[in-house]
């Protein structure tokens, strides 16, 4: 075993022995941590971003597949009653889910 290695194996004793790996555990989590975030931000904000500017500009969102002045159909805007909630419920709204 030559200088080197005997250096080597003496870094690497001091290293594990210090704690210096979940350190380095905890940082590496931690910027992952953040990445995550800002990539699940971007995922939903900036599909509705590129819309507003679609919309901005006079075009026409792929997305929505409405004509400009179309009214939406939704069919969370029902009737409230009170056995069933909002939302769906009666015969007729069926229709609008599909």
């Amino acid at each position: 075993m030559n200088n080197f290695q005997k250096l080597q194996e003496e870094q690497e004793e001091h290293y594990y022995s210090s704690g210096g790996g979940e350190n380095m555990k905890k940082e590496l989590t931690g910027t992952l941590s953040t990445f995550r975030f800002i990539g699940d931000v971007i995922d939903v904000y900036l599909p509705r971003v590129v819309d507003m500017f679609i919309a901005i500009s006079g075009g026409n969102s792929l997305e929505s597949g409405r004509k400009p002045g179309e009214e939406r159909n939704d069919p969370a805007s029902g009737k409230i009653s009170p056995d069933k909630g909002k939302g769906p419920g009666d015969s007729n709204d069926i229709n609008n889910i599909r």
